[in-house]
């Protein structure tokens, strides 16, 4: 609700002293495509590995080994190790700017109302790949200089999370599946490095609003994925109140945040769907899908 008022859109270039990448990628659709292509099959090509790994052990010989290579990699990623967080990774992004890949995808609204602390945003629809929570919120430097505290309260913030004083910022905190955060290889490092993407458990999002940190979350979850009908405005909530208990706790302001545009992005399978959100609590993150190759880089995402 409120008055339509665009966001600050990122600048297309950025200076030469600070950029990271090429001026020709920086801001650019090439650059939006070029993360598009990077994410994406880290995302929805997580539960490869395994099953590739697996087909490797029977086929012998050095096939095999090549198999319990990958397993061992597998195991030490998801269990073995957390990545440090890398701020220049951030910053890549943003310089990359992943917006520019659609033909408009910006902030809407009460822009100015919005509050910069103790703030739990919450997302919707959920779509096939939260299109509107990944580039107008995790990896969006316009949300995230919107969703920033005065740089006192950085200061205070940064240091009940443990970093060391005159680090950066790492932004609000983001909440997915944890199945999908903790068991997917490669995926879990990129979430390691950004500093922002964590799994949605009770112990990690109460932590957070302990320290006061802002936090966004798809409320539907993997049900609104399974709502998905293309062309049609859906959207799901849960009977469950914790989220809003948690945030009554710790004195938590609540803004809904709907992303226009979001039902355009993909065609999806949508019969069946009572056995289809029966099954919704499975590991599986996505119902069958496939994305509109033309509309999806057409598309209006107005969050």
């Amino acid at each position: 609700a409120g008055t339509q008022a665009s966001a600050p859109r990122m600048p297309s270039r950025s200076s030469s002293s600070s950029t990271l990448v090429p001026g020709w990628l920086a801001g650019t659709f090439a650059g939006g495509l070029l993360v598009h292509c990077c994410f994406i099959p880290l995302w929805v090509g997580c539960i490869v590995p395994p099953f590739l790994a697996v087909y490797l052990l029977f086929c012998g010989g050095l096939r095999m080994l090549a198999g319990l290579a990958l397993i061992g990699l597998i195991v030490y990623l998801d269990f073995g190790i957390t990545v440090r967080w890398r701020p220049w990774f951030m910053r890549l992004i943003y310089e990359l700017n992943m917006t520019r890949y659609y033909s408009r995808c910006e902030l809407r609204g009460a822009l100015d109302a919005v509050k910069t602390e103790r703030n739990l945003f919450m997302f919707h629809p959920h779509g096939i790949l939260s299109v509107g929570f990944v580039c107008n919120g995790v990896w969006n430097r316009a949300f995230n200089d919107l969703a920033s505290p005065p740089a006192q309260q950085k200061a205070i913030l940064a240091a009940r999370m443990g970093d060391p004083p005159g680090a950066p910022w790492r932004g609000t905190a983001f909440m997915i599946a944890q199945n999908l955060r903790e068991w997917s290889g490669f995926f879990k490092v990129l979430c390691d490095v950004s500093g922002r993407l964590e799994s949605a458990t009770r112990q990690n999002l109460t932590r957070r609003m302990a320290e006061g940190r802002n936090v966004g979350i798809i409320p539907g979850g993997f049900e609104d994925a399974t709502l998905h009908v293309q062309g049609r405005e859906r959207t799901a909530m849960s009977d469950r109140k914790g989220l809003i208990k948690y945030a009554l706790q710790h004195g938590y302001a609540l803004t809904p945040i709907y992303t226009f545009g979001e039902s355009e992005t993909y065609a999806t399978f949508p019969y069946l769907l009572k056995p289809r959100l029966w099954r919704r609590a499975s590991t599986s993150p996505l119902p069958p899908a496939r994305p509109r190759v033309r509309g999806l880089r057409r598309a209006s995402l107005l969050s």
